[in-house]
């Protein structure tokens, strides 16, 4: 099972050493020789466990349309920069648009130079990074002698539905989770010994963690290396940290843009420092366009995050106290991985579901040092539950999606009696299955993995869903009505709301569009920053001039279409609709 990535690691340790000069200071250590495998159950764990993680975050990216949420509204902004080349002020329908930091929109304008401008090349920004931490999260383990582990990390972290939904998403979070592991995997090697070398290389990825996501970036770093030592009784590390080398890589990284970004942008300095972090930890951002909730909001998401594999986390229970010291200094890292990023999110008044997505690569790797300790028990008949559990979880998903629509989803009264005798028939036979397979060596890892392969016609399902759903949640189809009018390009507008209703329309028309009489939160610094004729935002006096000039195309959400005709109905409009969507033009 291990020796496709034990040979990978072995090779990228020795090229390393024979073009650079410079050795690793880790000793890889050799797999579990208590595990035995046949020919074909070798060839088989391989296959796996390298498929798997590139099945699940990068097997079609374009299964359904760019969204009108953020995902749509940071495409268009990334496809703004690569088209204008100003890469120091993000801008968005051609206004400033200083809320994050611009890696993700640097790394997308690359992708689509490089690959062309389409869905696969926004979302491989964020899915890329997220397959890649999977791997990275085995190589981490195997390097500490738990490659056993580290293969159920593997499987866990790139099989957890929720995980691979969000990372298969145009969003900061994906990118930011992979960076921040790096810097707490490099961190933890520096910490065990392994020479200065690493406490830079963790320097080096928080530098660009700091330019993806900003100063939460170094909070979040901060308070999980703070809390893991106060659990090992170890602050006196804090003063070891202070590297020069490592300090000054970080400020040559993360300082220039923060730099030329407060220079050439009025107005800078206190939207992004004061307004976007202080202000949005506390409540008090203006606009308020985030959601917010009790301290206990996540605590009911915490249980979701890791779906099918939730019913594992009773592993945990007294689990840490029964391992050597070693072991228990990973798991206590683990614990501050996870306790310090929950508890700062639950303080914060600013709240989303997606920011959890942070703390799985530690809750995958928890799980699965807990994994390779039960498995090695010879008859462990809470493991078995678990793996019931978890193929019945399985079952109804794929049960729910294939037969129910979303609405039904939850409906005991609309839920056909034969569905949960499937549930407990497949809770029966995963707990069978793994007490048939307690006498063989790969068998018990055989059936575990089946857990993770359940996922695949539940992903491709899911997929499906989203891609029937596009009408009502992108602008794909409204981007098509508008360039499908012949060899007549008209100017778009869009009326009143853009970032909930038609974020993504921009993106597929290939140009920006105009915003009348906006109500858009996204877009006020923006406006206010660039109040001039040529903004993307416009009253209603102003889009009357261009009328006068020259053809229109104006998307109006329903809702507000009695609005929009009471406000223009004197000229002569064409209407075509499209779910909740219109389309007017005046020719």
């Amino acid at each position: 099972m291990y020796s496709f990535f034990s040979n990978i690691a072995s090779g990228i340790k020795l090229f390393v050493r024979r073009t650079s000069g410079v050795g690793i200071e880790v000793e890889l250590a050799p797999p579990p020789s208590a595990l035995t495998f046949s020919t074909t159950g070798l060839y088989l764990f391989n296959a796996a466990a390298a498929f798997l993680p590139l099945f699940f975050f990068l097997y079609d990216l374009a299964a359904y349309p760019l969204r009108d949420t953020n995902e749509g509204l940071y495409a268009e902004i990334a496809r703004e920069m690569l088209g204008t080349g100003n890469f120091v002020i993000p801008t968005l329908l051609g206004v400033p648009y200083i809320e994050k930091p611009p890696l993700l929109y640097w790394l997308m304008a690359l992708s689509f130079h490089v690959f062309g401008i389409s869905e696969t090349s926004a979302r491989l920004v964020s899915a890329l990074p997220m397959a890649c931490l999977s791997f990275g999260i085995f190589a981490f383990c195997r390097t500490l002698g738990y490659a056993r582990a580290g293969f159920y990390a593997l499987l866990i972290l790139s099989t957890a539905l929720p995980v691979v939904v969000l990372s298969r998403t145009v969003m900061f979070d994906p990118l930011l989770t992979a960076l921040l592991a790096a810097v707490f995997f490099a961190f933890f090697k520096w910490h065990a010994g392994k020479g200065k070398a690493w406490i830079r290389a963790s320097a080096f990825f928080l530098a660009l963690a700091t330019l993806e996501k900003g100063g939460v970036s170094l909070i979040l770093a901060g308070g999980v290396i703070v809390t893991f030592l106060l659990m090992m009784r170890d602050l006196r590390t804090l003063r070891a940290m202070a590297d020069p080398v490592a300090i000054s890589l970080f400020l040559v990284i993360a300082a220039p843009w923060h730099v030329l970004a407060s220079l050439k942008q009025d107005g800078f300095a206190w939207f992004y420092f004061i307004n976007e972090h202080c202000l949005r930890f506390l409540g008090m951002r203006e606009p308020r366009d985030y959601h917010t909730g009790p301290f206990y909001y996540y605590l009911s998401k915490l249980s979701m995050l890791l779906l099918p594999w939730t019913p594992f986390l009773g592993l945990l229970i007294d689990f840490s106290n029964k391992q050597d010291r070693a072991k228990q200094t990973l798991i206590r890292f683990c614990q501050a991985w996870v306790l310090f990023p929950l508890l700062f999110f639950s303080l914060s008044v600013a709240k989303s579901e997606y920011y959890l997505v942070l703390i799985a690569p530690a809750g995958a790797l928890w799980l699965g040092l807990a994994l390779e300790h039960h498995l090695q028990k010879e008859d462990d008949g809470m493991l078995s539950h678990c793996m019931g559990l978890a193929l019945a979880l399985c079952t109804a998903a794929f049960l729910a999606l294939l037969f129910a629509s979303p609405s039904q989803w939850l409906s005991l009264e609309n839920m056909p009696l034969w569905w949960p005798i499937c549930c407990v028939a497949a809770w029966a036979l995963g707990a069978r299955m793994m007490v048939i397979s307690r006498g063989g060596g790969w068998m018990r890892d055989a059936v575990l993995a089946s857990v993770g392969l359940a996922m695949i016609p539940i992903l491709i399902l899911v997929l499906r869903t989203a891609d029937a759903k596009s009408e009502r949640t992108s602008s794909r189809h409204i981007g098509e009505l508008i360039s499908g009018q012949g060899n007549i390009k008209p100017a778009v507008f869009v009326y009143r709301n853009f970032e909930d209703a038609f974020a993504s329309l921009p993106f597929f028309l290939r140009d920006t569009v105009k915003v009348i009489d906006s109500q858009s939160r996204d877009l006020q610094f923006g406006c206010r920053a660039s109040p001039d004729y040529g903004s993307a935002c416009i009253s209603s006096m102003q889009f009357s001039q261009y009328l006068k000039n020259r053809p229109i195309a104006v998307a109006v959400l329903d809702k507000h279409v009695q609005s929009f005709r009471a406000d223009f109905g004197e000229y002569p409009w064409r209407s075509e609709r499209r779910g909740d969507k219109w389309v007017f033009f005046n020719y």
